[in-house]
């Protein structure tokens, strides 16, 4: 993680939503900036992307062998510590995961919010990562976690200085 990267933990969804919250007051205020390549936006529409397809499906798998040497070796490590980013999302992934060019900030909480509205009315995450194979409910929401925390790592208030490494 870059050192201008805020530092996040989410112990439960309610930590995601609280830090949203955080957020959506600060973009309101005096607006919320990225680190990243992508926008404010972008990252809360891929963060919102990634937990429509663990409820509907991504569309794509990796062949069974690189799914099973994945879920060997970095299953234990997705589901406890924060991903790296700067992975390139793969051309067959893009139509599941990658945000729109112009997505607002607007946008992209609305569709992070949907997806977490789903999951609090008892929907559950049940589709096969096309990784990891597959996730029970709970594995999944620590995987969302993790990805919810670099993505919106990348996120900070304008004006707020970037943390010292």
């Amino acid at each position: 993680m870059p050192d201008n990267d805020r530092k996040l933990r989410f112990e439960t969804t309610a930590d995601l939503v609280r830090e949203l919250d955080e957020l959506e007051a600060a973009q309101r205020s005096r607006g919320v900036v990225s680190t990243g390549a992508w926008s404010p936006g972008q990252n809360l529409q891929h963060v919102a992307r990634f937990y429509k397809a663990a409820l509907d499906g991504f569309g794509f798998t990796l062949p069974a062998p690189v799914r099973f040497l994945f879920r060997l070796v970095l299953k234990p490590i997705a589901l406890k510590r924060t991903i790296r980013g700067g992975l390139k999302i793969p051309a067959k992934a893009r139509p599941a995961l990658q945000p729109d060019e112009g997505a607002s900030f607007e946008q992209g909480l609305a569709d992070l919010r949907a997806q977490l509205g789903r999951i609090n009315a008892r929907e559950r995450m049940q589709q096969p990562s096309p990784v990891l194979g597959p996730l029970s409910h709970e594995e999944w929401t620590e995987l969302q976690l993790r990805h919810a925390e670099l993505h919106l790592g990348k996120l900070r208030p304008a004006g707020e200085e970037a943390p010292q490494g």
